[in-house]
């Protein structure tokens, strides 16, 4: 939890800084900034989500009405 919170502070710095915004060395890093922001929101894979989705189908057919 340390983590997100500290990457969390890191990408706001980023937003937030007219200098940084600027900056050609972000300009580098941008689409490593942008994958790992996505993997920290996303919480699960695409495969686990779809597990995810066909086990609540399955046990809406498996409860009785």
């Amino acid at each position: 939890m340390r983590t997100l919170e500290t990457l969390s502070r890191k990408f706001r710095f980023i937003e937030a800084d007219v200098m940084v915004k600027s900056s050609k060395a972000l300009k580098d890093v941008q689409p490593e900034v942008e994958r790992v922001r996505q993997k920290a929101v996303s919480k699960y894979t695409p495969a686990q989500k779809c597990l995810m989705f066909l086990r609540r189908i399955l046990f809406l057919y498996l409860v009785p009405k």
